[in-house]
């Protein structure tokens, strides 16, 4: 990536150890001890090319620190953010709830048909989620993460109520299709 100068934005754990500008080598937690978020420009250790940092701490604690060979660190934070939710979706869609990868399609019509439907099974577990639990914030465990992510509990939502309480899983299922026209 560095040799072609392709732009990346690559998370990184806060025990690694950066020599800043100035000669001086810290970890990230060290960094971030003072102040919530931060841009620095360095070296990682055992390696000879300049990077640049930002991070920032999360509402749990746990630390958000990101590398990239551009010019703004700050954006490559947001931008690694954006992609993360991204990340997130796939794992929901495959090994963290809906198992796309088992089906082994390659069709590529089939496979458009089954993504399509992969879709619209998330955005009925996630209403579910929101049905079950309101606007309010999933239970967090005492590390700071949540004890399931909004997919997981919508899915296993969704799973009870289509066993025990089916209106009330097609009445969520009502509130997600869209309307269509009467035609006459």
């Amino acid at each position: 990536m560095c040799k072609n100068n392709i732009p990346f934005a690559i998370r990184l754990r806060e025990g690694l150890r950066v020599r800043l500008e100035g000669g001086n080598a810290f970890t990230f937690a060290t960094l971030l001890r003072k102040h919530r978020r931060g841009a620095w420009e360095g070296r990682l250790e055992g390696m000879d090319r300049t990077l640049r940092f930002a991070a920032r701490r999360l509402p749990g604690g746990e630390a958000l620190i990101v590398t990239t060979n551009t010019d703004d660190a700050p954006r490559a934070l947001r931008d690694y953010r954006k992609r993360r939710a991204i990340e997130c979706m796939f794992g929901d869609a495959k090994t963290r709830g809906l198992n796309l990868e088992d089906t082994h399609i390659t069709d590529p019509a089939k496979l458009d048909m089954l993504i399509g439907i992969v879709a619209l099974a998330m955005t009925w577990a996630y209403r579910c989620a929101t049905l079950a639990h309101g606007r309010g914030n999933i239970r967090r465990k005492a590390h700071g993460r949540r004890e399931k992510s909004w997919f997981r509990t919508g899915l296993d939502t969704v799973r009870r109520w289509l066993l025990f309480d089916p209106p009330t899983a097609i009445s969520a299922w009502r509130q997600n299709a869209p309307r269509r026209p009467v035609i006459q």
